[in-house]
């Protein structure tokens, strides 16, 4: 089943066009999480980091995510000690297609040391080694969209910080809801949400499942 098609604030191809959500104090510690969003692409010429859970003012224990020209999905995951995979391969070439809409689940298990990446409910084939961090993930800062020199084009929702879970193939099935993704707050796994942003079309995005924070 195709994915809905969403309307919301688009990113054109001005660097400085972002989304900032601060006060986020998730402190992941070493233990498992996951990350959820809804992606369309609407250019893939360059190289781009399209989004981030930071760690307030420190380049450590951070997240960020990136698209190839060839369509391959990254991903760059720090550990509090500075020790880093550093835009390793979660997708094969082709997993992102232009103009297409992916709804993408990264399970992050630091008790088997994997990412495992699911793509439209389907697990890419491709996981990552993350058995050098041992140091704890806080993504203690903000959530940064299109923060860099890079240029997105396209749009970006549904995203979502599940801590202390696991994700089972069952459980992203669930999420992904027949290409309509489910709203995170009736997910079975609702409890573990830390974070959850809808693209609301302005810059400011509401943390609907923590709203004392943006």
């Amino acid at each position: 089943t195709a994915l809905q098609s969403y309307n919301e604030l688009a990113w054109s191809g001005t660097h400085a066009k972002f989304v900032e959500v601060a006060s986020l104090a998730a402190g992941l510690g070493t233990n498992n999480f996951a990350i959820s969003y809804v992606i369309n692409s609407a250019d893939l010429t360059d190289d781009v980091r399209y989004f981030a859970f930071n760690n307030g003012d420190s380049d450590v224990g951070r997240i960020v995510h990136k698209i190839s020209p060839s369509g391959q999905m990254k991903i760059y995951a720090q550990d509090y000690d500075s020790t880093a995979v550093a835009y390793v391969s979660q997708s094969a070439d082709g997993a992102i297609s232009v103009g297409e809409t992916y709804h993408i689940v990264e399970f992050f298990d630091r008790t088997a040391n994997l990412i495992t990446t699911y793509i439209n409910g389907v697990a890419s084939g491709v996981t990552v080694d993350i058995s050098d961090l041992d140091g704890t993930i806080h993504c203690n800062g903000d959530l940064e969209i299109h923060y860099w020199s890079e240029t997105f084009v396209g749009i970006i929702t549904e995203i979502a910080l599940w801590k202390n879970t696991d994700f089972s193939a069952t459980e992203v099935l669930e999420l992904y809801n027949d290409g309509k993704p489910l709203d995170a707050l009736t997910h079975t796994k609702a409890d573990t949400l830390e974070g959850y942003w809808r693209n609301n079309g302005l810059s400011t995005w509401v943390n609907l499942a923590n709203p004392g924070t943006k």
